[in-house]
Parts: C-alpha cells; sequence; structure tokens
C-alpha cells in the first residue's frame, strides 16, 4: 500500500497492516488495517476527498547455484616440457528477478463534510488476495555437483 499522491493531502498519512498469519498471507485471505490521516489544514465542506489506497504485490526471486567448470592450463613442467591440464573450479551464480503480481486499487472513503486542522481521521479497510496469486516456495537442494538456492516471497 501506498502514500497519498503528492499534493493532494495535505498533511501526513500512516498505514497500518494488521499482522499476517504465521504463514504469511497466501492467494484468496484477506489483509485487514487502516489508513491514518491527520491534515495540516482544514478543508471545507462540500469540497470533495476521496481517499484511495493502493495495494501492489510483487514477486521477488533470488536463486543461487554453484556450477562446477572446467578448463585448461598450460605450465612448463620439471623437464622442461610444455604440459596441459584440465582443471576445475567451482563458480557461484546468482539471479535476481522481480515483477509485480497483484495490483489493486482500494476505495476507502468519499468525504464532502470537510476536514479539520490537527485531526486524526481513521479509514479501515479490507481486501481480499487473489486467488490467482503463486504460491511463496523456500527450497535447498544440494548435490555434489551443483548447490541450488530459491527463495521465492510475496
Amino acid at each position: 500500500m501506498g502514500n497519498v499522491v503528492a499534493g493532494k493531502f495535505p498533511g501526513t498519512v500512516r498505514l497500518q497492516v494488521d499482522p499476517p498469519p504465521a504463514e504469511g498471507y497466501i492467494a484468496g485471505q484477506k489483509i485487514r488495517g487502516a489508513v491514518y490521516c491527520t491534515s495540516t489544514k482544514s478543508l471545507d465542506a462540500g469540497v470533495p476527498l476521496n481517499v484511495d489506497a493502493f495495494l501492489v504485490g510483487k514477486e521477488r526471486s533470488l536463486v543461487k547455484y554453484e556450477e562446477i567448470e572446467y578448463y585448461y592450463e598450460s605450465f612448463i613442467n620439471a623437464e622442461g616440457r610444455r604440459v596441459r591440464e584440465q582443471r576445475a573450479r567451482t563458480v557461484t551464480r546468482y539471479r535476481y528477478a522481480e515483477r509485480n503480481v497483484v495490483a489493486m486499487a482500494i476505495h476507502l472513503a468519499d468525504i464532502s463534510t470537510g476536514v479539520k486542522q490537527g485531526v486524526q481521521y481513521k479509514f479501515p479497510f479490507q481486501v481480499t488476495l487473489p486467488q490467482d496469486l503463486p504460491s511463496s516456495m523456500h527450497c535447498q537442494e544440494h548435490s555434489h555437483v551443483y548447490r541450488n538456492y530459491g527463495h521465492y516471497d510475496y
């Protein structure tokens, strides 16, 4: 959830989300919380004020893996002959990706009764996550040739 677009609300905006379940949020669950706004100046009655929030969920993935890389090294041995030997080394590689998996506008309120300076307004919300969200994944796999680590969170 983001902040108010600059210049649209004269004051402070704070978001408070209820703690997630132990397993985190998953597809189809409800996220509850409230947006708190305190104006630094009074707004006249009759001037419409729309209060909207935006939920943006990102998928971030980081995969670390190791590969065995083979290469040849040439050198001159003790007998003065050029020798070419195959060697191996372990190379660690990382892959990172990020994409938006959900973006939702949440309409919280329409205010036309005016806003008083210094008064804190509370706008509770509840939003249901879409059913088609991908699940989170954590894995750790080892073998003698490679190691994979994956971590996907939303």
